[in-house]
């Protein structure tokens, strides 16, 4: 209430309190929709100084949406140091993606990778991806193809991603249906629909059913 009726003195002076953490987005935000860019980004920095909860996700949130992608790796490192930081890579990533940058979000990863433990099979997975998204698709395939399975799915779903990318839809749906029912459900459907199969697309998602057999079908 008090950002939306410009009482940004006042927030300004919350922020500075003892809770202050519940006011940096708000304050900052405000700013933001005032135009006054740098000042939002300058307050949720110093949020981020403070350890602050949570301000790192919302200064590379900030930051993406201003195309200011160039500042976002730095901005989330102190975030990305965290063991469950599972959340703030995936937006991380899928920023740097979306605007060109597979290849620095691959060493983002790798960086994450060597300093955590217990993420081992998502890391994977998202290095996966991010090889199809900076052209090394037959890279991620072969490295994918030679991945044990895992109950989770991150195997299929990090070799279908690359077949998909390659054209390969037959070969992505075969993968995806070897799953257990619920898992890769959603990819699943998704690029069946993308080939007009819609009716074997709903029978995906009944849940009184196990993913259709559909490795053999065209």
């Amino acid at each position: 209430m008090m950002a939306r009726h410009d009482r940004l003195e006042e927030l300004r002076e919350l922020v500075a309190g003892r809770h202050g953490g519940h006011a940096v987005r708000p304050l900052a935000d405000r700013l933001v929709e005032l135009g006054r860019v740098d000042e939002g980004v300058g307050i949720l920095r110093s949020a981020v100084d403070a350890g602050v909860p949570h301000a790192v996700g919302h200064l590379v949130n900030l930051l993406g949406r201003h195309g200011l992608v160039d500042e976002v790796v730095e901005a989330a490192r102190p975030g990305l140091d965290d063991a469950d930081c599972g959340g703030l890579l995936q937006e991380v990533v899928e920023l740097l993606v979306d605007h060109g940058r597979a290849a620095v979000a691959l060493d983002v990863v790798a960086e994450v990778a060597e300093r955590t433990e217990g993420m081992e099979d998502y890391l994977y997975s998202l290095r996966l991806w991010l090889l199809s998204e900076a052209g090394r698709i037959d890279e991620a395939i072969a490295e994918a193809s030679a991945q044990a399975d895992d109950k989770f799915g991150y195997r299929a779903d990090a070799l279908a991603r690359p077949l998909e990318k390659a054209g390969r839809t037959d070969e992505a749906i075969a993968v995806l249906a070897e799953l257990p029912t619920g898992i890769g459900s959603t990819d699943l459907a998704r690029l069946l629909i993308q080939q007009g199969r819609v009716d074997e697309a709903i029978a995906v998602h009944r849940p009184t059913q196990s993913n259709p057999d559909l490795s053999d079908r065209a």
